[in-house]
């Protein structure tokens, strides 16, 4: 009241924030994780950072921000002053593509066939396509999706960084048949050979020599027609047979009757076989001799 003064300082500090950048963590993968500790550059000496999962980042803090799955978290630097400065973070996670695969059914060698149609709907739209085999476990990589060797492959399908990867399998088999044509007769004018009226049965005996079941199986006579066989579904080392008739005419006296059986099946080529049975030519043969009786003793006739 008496106008007396006394004077004294006060000092305010202003410390500084912590300063950083980050930088968010490349992208990964599904199911792959993102560490976010390394996201961190260009800190303030001696700030401590924790990891949170709430923006405030004070109630949810990260124990382990080493392997974070999708989504955004916040980097907390306190100085030794205990200023804050908080800044979010993004770990993004790549889903895979959708890769669906049939196995290809078996078909006969040789033969080419294209992976890219192992390929079934519901892959996913976008992705790029690469083709690998296994070789004793090693993938190698194709030049392309044609194959002609049976064989566990491989396809990848890619969509950015992330690929997924099927396998299927690929088989050739061997497609194969194989046809034997024999005869016997009957004799029926007991001549000792092949003659006029004389009945020759020919057997014909097809088998199915390679690796995969045949069906539609058929024989046919050059000179007979068709062979009806006892089977025509044949799986592998199977056999069917079939017989025909001919009956020997004049015509063919003196000459070799020749027939060629040809078999063929849904999946092969063809086969031949060749029958030959010779005919007789009819011939007889005259010899005529003489003697005397000597009766007036002469010694000549």
């Amino acid at each position: 009241g008496a106008g007396c003064v006394t004077i004294k300082p006060v000092t305010v500090t202003v410390n500084p924030l912590p300063t950083f950048t980050v930088t968010n963590p490349a992208a990964v993968c599904a199911p792959g994780t993102a560490d976010i500790t390394g996201s961190v550059s260009d800190a303030s000496q001696g700030a401590v950072f924790t990891y949170w999962t709430d923006a405030a980042a004070t109630a949810n803090e990260i124990s382990d921000a080493t392997q974070l799955g999708a989504g955004t978290y916040y980097i907390k630097a306190t100085s030794g002053a205990g200023c804050v400065t908080i800044k979010p973070v993004t770990v993004t996670v790549n889903p895979l593509p959708v890769l669906v695969v049939a196995s290809p059914d078996p078909i006969c060698g040789p033969a080419d066939i294209d992976l890219a149609d192992a390929i079934s709907q519901g892959t996913s739209q976008g992705a790029t396509f690469t083709y690998f085999k296994l070789d004793n476990q090693t993938p190698i990589l194709l030049n392309g999706s044609i194959v002609s060797e049976s064989g566990t492959y491989i396809i990848r399908a890619t969509i950015g960084e992330c690929y997924v990867e099927e396998e299927v399998v690929v088989v050739f088999n061997e497609c194969s048949l194989n046809v034997v044509k024999s005869n016997d007769y009957a004799d029926n004018d007991g001549s000792g050979d092949v003659s006029v009226g004389d009945v020759i049965t020919y057997t014909f005996e097809v088998e199915n020599t390679g690796t995969a079941t045949l069906t539609g199986v058929t024989v046919e006579d050059d000179k007979l027609g068709s062979v009806t066989l006892s089977a025509t579904t044949l799986a592998p080392g199977d056999k069917a047979t079939g017989t025909l008739d001919y009956t020997v005419q004049a015509s063919d006296l003196g000459t070799s009757i020749v027939n060629i059986a040809t078999a063929d099946s849904d999946q092969t080529g063809t086969d031949t076989d060749t029958n030959t049975v010779p005919v007789a030519s009819p011939a007889l043969n005259v010899v005529k001799s003489n003697d005397y009786a000597d009766n007036d003793g002469s010694g000549d006739v």
